[in-house]
This record gives structure tokens, sequence and C-alpha cells, in this order.
């Protein structure tokens, strides 16, 4: 016999997985979107994160987003580089976060990306805050 719990958990899961998938429906064709996870070693006992997007659209326009968070570095300028070429600059606020993003919608140049590609933060010294692969 089915039980009313049975059957409100396969809803659950049910609506859970239309869920899961509806980004990918909505997605228009011929666009992409690569997300690198990017982490690092502790900074005075605060591990760095951070997340880059990259979007390229069906009619040429890209964007790319870096976010670092957790950067113990409170008002550095940190380089950004995308497969070893400096991209951007972002600068950690007083949350200990920083953000870049560029846009070719607003004349701005972004580099190609494609899976496999890496993103690396550093300091003005060259060291590595947080990296990642797309």
């Amino acid at each position: 016999m089915i039980t009313r719990r049975f059957m409100m958990g396969a809803l659950v899961l049910s609506l859970a997985g239309m869920t899961i998938g509806l980004p990918a429906a909505i997605a228009k064709s011929g666009d992409a979107k690569l997300t690198a996870r990017l982490a690092g070693a502790a900074i005075n006992r605060m591990v760095p994160k951070g997340v880059a997007e990259s979007r390229s659209r069906a009619d040429g326009s890209s964007q790319l987003k870096v976010q670092v968070e957790n950067a113990n570095l409170a008002g550095a300028t940190l380089n950004v580089l995308i497969d070893n070429s400096k991209v951007g600059e972002l600068t950690i606020d007083a949350f200990l976060a920083g953000e870049m993003q560029l846009n070719t919608n607003d004349g701005q140049t972004v580099p190609p990306i494609g899976r496999g590609s890496t993103c690396v933060v550093t300091d003005q010294s060259g060291a590595t805050i947080v990296a990642g692969t797309f």
C-alpha cells in the first residue's frame, strides 16, 4: 500500500528534478556558461575562496565575472589572470571580498575562455591567492 508520506516524498523529488533541469531549458541556443571554483591557502588563518564565471552568447557578446571572498587582505588590489595573462584587477573590501566584471557589451575586452582555461588571482608580488580551472 502506498502511504501518503511516500507520495509526498515522490512529489518533492519530482519537483526538485524539474527545478534542477530548469536553467538548461532557459538557456538560449548557442549560449555557453563555464564556471571555475577558486580555492587558495589560508591567509592569517582565513581560507580564501571564490568563483569565476564565463558567459558567451550566440550574438558574439561575452562576460567574465570573478569573485573572491574570505581573503584576509582588506584594501589589497589583486591581479586576475586568465590562462596566465592579466585581464584585470579587483580590490578586497572591508568585508574581505572583491569582484571584477568584464563585459563586451560595455566595450571591454573579454578573453576567450574554454574548458581547461585557468583563472588565477594573485597579489601584486605574484603570489597566488586563489586559483581554479574552468
